[in-house]
């Protein structure tokens, strides 16, 4: 005779605590990640938004505008923000080395007529992104975000 059968409930094997201990090792990995998708957003956004304002800066001094002008226009792109409260503005011909492209800012309205002029808008990450993956050694502090356009003089 066989012994009688124990309920299903019985049979399985005990596994109390693996669901909890697979949320624990997966959840940190999953979390940097979300926060990197999102800091990385915010970066590529500001960077866009730096370009596009360098390229409304651009059309203005090769226009003839003034530098006062000039930030006016970014100014302007920017409205309202942190962006507008923290951006540095470069004015320079020089299009060949961007490393040396940190002199000091010419007025445009001295650049002769098919010369080349560049406009370099510049902000610290750290001011203008949430530092959202600091706590595990990846901060932005210190990181320059840069958008920047050439124009020819009309």
């Amino acid at each position: 005779m066989r012994p009688p059968r124990l309920p299903a409930r019985d049979r399985r094997p005990i596994r109390r605590g693996v669901v909890a201990l697979e949320m624990l090792l997966v959840m940190p990995v999953f979390l940097v990640l979300l926060l990197g998708f999102m800091e990385l957003t915010s970066i590529v956004l500001v960077e866009e938004r730096l370009a596009a304002a360098s390229a409304q800066g651009a059309r203005v001094a090769s226009q003839g505008g003034t530098v006062a002008d000039v930030q006016a226009a970014i100014d302007n792109y920017f409205g309202p923000g942190k962006i507008k409260d923290n951006y540095t503005l470069n004015i320079t011909q020089n299009t060949t080395n961007p490393a040396s492209a940190v002199s000091e800012t010419i007025d445009p309205t001295l650049v002769s007529s098919g010369q080349p002029i560049r406009v370099i808008v510049k902000v610290e990450a750290g001011k203008v992104v949430p530092d959202m993956l600091r706590m595990i050694g990846f901060g932005l502090s210190g990181q320059i975000l840069v958008g920047q356009t050439v124009n020819r003089k009309e």
